[in-house]
């Protein structure tokens, strides 16, 4: 089935649309990249320094 778009498996209709829906973002944030020369790719460390800082984002208190 190659060229013939994405097949999203989910425990709904709904939850399966709203992954399709973030791949076609990812997507279409990737091809942008490559448009400026392709995505920087962050080493261990860094995705270990950037998890951290998100463990707690959003939360109060």
């Amino acid at each position: 089935m190659a060229n013939h778009g994405q097949i999203v498996v989910a425990r709904n209709l709904d939850a399966a649309l709203s992954i399709a829906e973030e791949i076609e973002e990812q997507a279409a944030v990737y091809w942008g990249t490559l448009a400026i020369g392709g995505p920087k790719l962050l080493s261990e460390d860094e995705m270990g320094v950037i998890l951290q800082r998100f463990k707690g984002y959003g939360q109060k208190g």
